[in-house]
């Protein structure tokens, strides 16, 4: 054994002492004393739930959650409207507000050092301008006992929407909810036109003529639970939350041409000049964890975005995911994605003149 003398002996110690330094520090908890983090999120009892699951362990470090309630292309016309100032410090994205946001330059870079639970996202998961934060599944969500006595047969695609029985009875997604690109791209598909010629799904969206455009999910649940709307627009999720309510709805995965499903990414974006950086990054990866995951699937329906906890979601023998997303991953494959890039510019303007004729 080598010998060293106790001066070697100590400088040895203290090298060492310094190097472990900052892993120590790393391995500390953070602390959020008077730090304030804006987050801009959906309402209808999700704020509470991402609360719950993730605001309130920044609390217990020193800091202090503000929820600035606005679906994805609010958030984003409440950036802009802001002329440079920072209404809000992290934000919750469909794919297509991501992609404008980051386009419009109102995107900070995130440290993705400080998100460690980006390794148990999925390899098109995060890059240094988002992180995913949830997966859902597009569709129809119906009441089949109405159906029934109507006649009206199970829906299969959108447009099965028009049928004439159904005129009054159903709901679609708003212009500004998340999930109305991959409706008009479906029904554009399906008419044959494209992510960049939507005018099939303008004419189509004149034929099904919706009683409603919600902004909120939790309108559809009122509104069918109390028999004004047979069926809607929404995704699996809500038919989670719907049948956690004890309603007896079904669910469908709407085919567009050779694909069966609509698959939507959810993104996390920094609001660029936000001050709370530290804060932000700290948030993302906790709304990431299994540990947050789960539990917002089991509760809201959403697909994990955390592998471990996707698992473990999936292996839950009374998750209503079981029976109402689409899971196997050569199916999953046969979905729809929507290529944003490519999306007609125009889409608000022209939806708005197809409802209102």
């Amino acid at each position: 054994m080598t010998k060293h003398s106790p001066s070697r002996r100590a400088a040895l110690a203290a090298c060492l002492a310094a190097g472990l330094a900052p892993f120590a520090a790393r391995a500390q908890a953070p602390r959020f004393d008077g730090v304030t983090l804006r987050f801009a999120t959906f309402g209808g009892g999700w704020d509470k739930v991402i609360h719950e699951l993730a605001g309130q362990a920044l609390e217990k470090l020193g800091g202090k959650m503000e929820y600035v309630l606005a679906p994805p292309r609010e958030a984003l016309a409440k950036l802009i409207a802001a002329r440079g100032q920072v209404p809000f410090d992290l934000f919750e994205m469909d794919d297509k507000t991501a992609l404008d946001a980051r386009t419009g330059k109102f995107l900070s870079r995130i440290r993705l050092d400080r998100i460690p639970n980006r390794n148990d996202l999925d390899a098109d998961g995060f890059d240094e301008m988002k992180v995913a934060a949830w997966l859902v599944q597009e569709g129809i969500m119906y009441l089949p006992d109405r159906f029934k006595e109507a006649g009206i047969p199970v829906p299969e695609r959108y447009s099965d929407l028009a049928h004439p029985k159904l005129q009054g009875r159903v709901s679609v997604a708003d212009v500004a909810a998340p999930g109305s690109i991959q409706i008009l791209a479906s029904l554009a598909i399906d008419g044959g036109g494209s992510e960049s010629n939507l005018k099939p799904a303008y004419a189509m969206l004149q034929k099904i003529n919706a009683a409603r455009y919600w902004k909120l999910a939790a309108e559809v649940l009122a509104q069918m639970q109390a028999g004004d709307i047979w069926a809607a627009t929404v995704h699996q999720g809500h038919a989670v939350q719907a049948l956690n309510r004890g309603m007896k709805v079904a669910f469908v995965h709407p085919r567009t041409g050779k694909f069966r499903g609509v698959l939507k990414p959810g993104w996390l974006g920094i609001v660029r000049g936000t001050k709370v950086q530290d804060a932000a990054e700290w948030f993302i990866n906790q709304y990431i964890s299994a540990a947050a995951q789960e539990p917002l699937a089991l509760r809201r329906g959403i697909v994990p975005v955390n592998k471990p906890a996707r698992v473990r979601v999936f292996a839950n023998q009374s998750s209503p995911l079981r029976e109402l997303a689409i899971l196997r991953p050569d199916e999953v494959s046969g979905m729809l994605r929507v290529d944003v890039t490519k999306f007609d510019p125009n889409y608000v303007e022209a939806v708005s003149r197809a409802v209102t004729k």
